[in-house]
């Protein structure tokens, strides 16, 4: 949101107000007060007396204690890309719209390999352009093995997953209590974590600024 764009602030989780710190707009909501997502917290309509109507940007924070959830599911069995070591190099010369291969036939399957690839242009005496171009796909070959995580290792990998995606949302928070779940459903584990937090709930918004 631009700095002079008219903004209200709603609440981006459902929480308890604990804490305002409101700088700008008017503030509608008070300490103590239940909230839902998408709340109106601090309105960027403010109406004087003297001057009527004014819009401007609600700037502030809004703290609220919250419960948020985060779940993942990890399978036991998964199916992974193993690098066989092996790579073959095609290359070819582009001319305008021409291209001119420079190989042969190759034994390695372009359904089995991750390719990557390179054009450079070609310098006459390194400094003049000319319209030809050396293209270059390089291939490596892997084969698709299927692993069996042990459930230790699912674990560690459903925590891992959990955490990354809470952490930024949680990097400014206050952790007040963490509750995790674990159970398994077709062959996989699953994981939800609820963590009690304070938080600061406010979320600019300037697609309605005269929501009630």
């Amino acid at each position: 949101v631009d700095k002079q764009t008219p903004s209200n602030l709603i609440a981006a989780y459902d929480g308890q107000i604990e804490a305002l710190q409101v700088t700008g707009g008017v503030c509608t909501v008070k300490i103590g007060d239940t909230v839902k997502k998408g709340t109106l917290l601090v309105s960027g309509v403010i109406d004087s007396r003297a001057f009527g109507y004014r819009l401007v940007r609600a700037r502030g924070e809004v703290f609220a204690r919250t419960t948020l959830t985060f779940q993942t599911e990890i399978p036991y069995e998964n199916t992974e890309k193993v690098y066989t070591g092996r790579f073959f190099t095609k290359k070819s010369i582009k001319f305008f719209s021409k291209t001119i291969k420079l190989f042969g036939k190759d034994s390695i399957s372009p359904t089995s390999c991750d390719k990557i690839e390179t054009e450079r242009r070609i310098y006459l005496f390194d400094t003049i352009k000319l319209p030809v171009f050396i293209r270059e796909t390089r291939y490596a070959e892997y084969e698709t093995v299927t692993k069996t995580l042990t459930e230790s290792q699912a674990l560690k990998k459903a925590y891992a997953e959990i955490r990354a995606m809470s952490e930024e949302i949680l990097q400014d928070a206050e952790i007040l209590g963490r509750h995790t779940y674990i159970s398994e459903n077709d062959g996989k584990l699953c994981m939800t974590q609820q963590i009690e937090c304070m938080i600061d709930i406010a979320k600019e918004n300037d697609e309605d600024i005269f929501r009630p």
